[in-house]
């Protein structure tokens, strides 16, 4: 599930519906999420800039009805960073909080491009203990990555592959999304022509790429359908709302976007 939420980044959108300026008023994504064919539970992916150009994206997913009962879910995600004009989406900061029936987790990667290091905390370790790792010149955190793409890349060509490297909490990776097709699409909101774009993960230890991502082939591109392969069935997003940062979601009271999440021992 992590997985899924981390990539929950990158964009389709319906024709009557332009949302073009996102980058500079901000937006909220909602999405109803699936277990297979079982309903499990809605996401949220939302952006906020300031007018100093700093920036905070934050992904919250939670579990509910029958799928809540066998896993419960409370997560949240922030990626925080500054934009300049040559490099936005820059991270200086990413947080994670999982809560999922019995793994909890809050970790915290911090990056100092001065130093050229990233600082690992585990803060639910005592004592917190800093681990420093070296920092690849234009290494952004996942989720600022994938919208980096969605602000930087201009014409989508099915066969073309965008590689960026990424650190994931405390591992390197470069992150390769390779565009093999377009396919209609159909939601809630209504039917969408959409690119489909397989994410892979390649790291030292391990490679990934059970993701795929469906993204517009318009202005906006918002992701309509996200799915992520897993051992046994898989989880699928589909779009289900839009609206500006100001954008009031229905969640859990215990998953705030903002402020510490109690997370039960």
């Amino acid at each position: 599930m992590k997985k899924l939420l981390i990539v929950l980044a990158l964009f389709c959108a319906m024709p009557q519906v332009v949302w073009a300026d996102w980058f500079t008023k901000g937006e909220t994504l909602v999405y109803d999420v699936r277990l297979g064919a079982l309903k499990a539970g809605r996401a949220e992916l939302h952006y906020a800039v300031t007018p100093k150009q700093t920036y905070a994206i934050t992904i919250r997913a939670w579990t509910d009805g029958m799928v809540h009962k066998m896993f419960a879910m409370r997560d949240r995600i922030v990626a925080e960073g500054q934009h300049a004009v040559k490099t936005p989406f820059y991270s200086t900061a990413y947080n994670t909080f999982m809560n999922e029936s019995h793994y909890k987790a809050r970790k915290q990667t911090l990056y100092d491009r001065k130093k050229g290091q990233v600082v690992y905390r585990n803060l639910r370790e005592a004592p917190v203990q800093d681990n420093t790792l070296p920092l690849l010149d234009g290494t952004r955190d996942i989720v600022s990555a994938m919208y980096h793409l969605r602000r930087q890349v201009g014409e989508i060509k099915v066969g073309q592959t965008y590689s960026l490297p990424v650190f994931d909490v405390r591992k390197g990776y470069t992150m390769n999304v390779r565009i093999t097709g377009r396919e209609k699409v159909k939601n809630k909101l209504g039917e969408f022509m959409a690119y489909v774009a397989k994410v892979q993960f390649v790291g030292e230890e391990e490679t990934t790429d059970n993701v795929t991502v469906w993204v517009s082939d318009d202005i906006n591109r918002w992701p309509v359908r996200i799915n992520r392969k897993m051992a046994v069935g898989s989880f699928t997003a589909d779009l289900r709302a839009v609206g500006d940062a100001a954008l009031e979601v229905s969640a859990p009271v215990e998953l705030p976007r903002t402020g510490e999440i109690k997370i039960p021992n």
